[in-house]
């Protein structure tokens, strides 16, 4: 599975779960997209961490293992209390954490999400949760 593939297919798991849990109420950005919300919102990141060449052989047979984390920046409004922001933590950890995304012959496997709060903007409520990730690839 390449890259682009692995991407796409975490974005669109991450998306299909969370319009479900949060319809209206809490909408989603990808890195590098305008974004404009009111009272709260989140930020989803994908960041490969380590590659390696996992197998040798002739060119088409060779596996590559590519490891990362998708990083879930959670925004809600100052005022609300950390259960809003502790809500919305164990809401994205639901929708990413322990699943197999098949693409095709291939897996994209994701962990355990673990949560860091982070200090207020003075604007926000903020946290991250982390969920990593890993997927091989045959070159």
């Amino acid at each position: 599975m390449t890259e682009a593939q692995a991407v796409e297919a975490i974005l669109e798991t991450w998306k299909a779960g969370w319009d479900i849990l949060h319809p209206a109420d809490c909408p989603v950005t990808f890195e590098n997209e305008a974004f404009t919300s009111v009272s709260q919102w989140a930020r989803v990141t994908i960041v490969h961490t380590d590659r390696r060449q996992m197998t040798l052989g002739p060119v088409g047979s060779r596996r590559f293992e590519t490891r990362g984390r998708v990083a879930i920046q959670l925004f809600a409004d100052l005022d609300q209390g950390i259960g809003r922001t502790a809500t919305l933590n164990g809401d994205a950890r639901a929708v990413l954490e322990g699943k197999t995304i098949v693409v095709g012959n291939e897996n994209v496997a994701l962990f355990g999400g673990a949560t860091t709060n982070l200090p207020t903007d003075g604007r926000w409520s903020m946290s991250v949760v982390n969920v990593p990730f890993f997927y091989t690839e045959v070159r």
